[in-house]
Parts: C-alpha cells; sequence; structure tokens
C-alpha cells in the first residue's frame, strides 16, 4: 500500500473510505443496461450508510490541483499514458 495516496484518498473519503464500493455490479455495467450498476451499487451501498451521490460529491473534489499539491500526481497517472510519454 502506498501510504502518501492512502493518506491523500483518505482526506476526502474520512472513515468511509473502508466501506466505499463503487459501481459494485460490473456484470450488470456489461450485461444490465445503463441503469442496472448503478441500482445495484445503490442498493449495497445503502446497507452500509452510503450512497452513489455522496460518493459522486466526494469524488468530485479530488482534483487534479489537489494531487499536485499533495505531489501524487504521478501515482494516478495509469501506466499505459506513462508509457504514451515516453514514445
Amino acid at each position: 500500500m502506498d501510504k502518501e495516496l492512502h493518506r491523500f484518498i483518505r482526506n476526502f473519503f474520512g472513515d468511509k473510505l473502508n466501506k466505499a464500493c463503487i459501481r459494485c455490479n460490473w456484470t450488470g455495467t456489461f450485461l444490465g443496461g445503463p441503469k442496472m450498476p448503478l441500482e445495484a451499487s445503490e442498493e449495497e451501498l445503502k446497507s452500509i450508510g452510503l450512497c452513489n451521490r455522496e460518493l459522486q460529491n466526494i469524488c468530485s473534489e479530488i482534483t487534479l490541483d489537489k494531487a499536485k499539491e499533495a505531489g501524487i500526481y504521478e501515482k494516478l497517472l495509469p501506466y499505459s499514458t506513462k508509457l504514451l510519454g515516453s514514445l
């Protein structure tokens, strides 16, 4: 586990970080139509005191500028993006 990255994300999610399960039903994403994953995850999240809207609001606070300020921007880049930069 990367302690810096964990600390950065925990600043936004707080104690909900260990509970967050965004779009839990991946099969539904591909086979259940556009509403299935959100409906399925909403039900699962409700059982642990969360909802998709709350998680979306938390995630919307995580910005590129905040990642740069925290010095973890590079850690958030996908490996494939880093490979493109080396071409």
